[in-house]
């Protein structure tokens, strides 16, 4: 549903960040499509260490 959302308001991309620890949401993420990419500069905090992005395409009206 979020995915969807975000492509009904114009959205391209999805980020998300997340902990190594957290294995089955990686997972998932993954399965979902997102790749993982390196420690953006910008991120100041030090809790997250994984972090992903997709790239989204709207779907076809059925």
């Amino acid at each position: 549903m979020v995915e969807q959302e975000a492509v009904q308001k114009g959205y391209e991309m999805l980020y998300l960040e997340t902990h190594s620890i957290l294995k089955p949401a990686i997972a998932l993420y993954r399965k979902r499509g997102f790749q993982e990419i390196e420690r953006p500069a910008c991120i100041v905090h030090s809790k997250m260490d994984r972090f992903f992005i997709k790239r989204l395409e709207a779907q076809p009206c059925d």
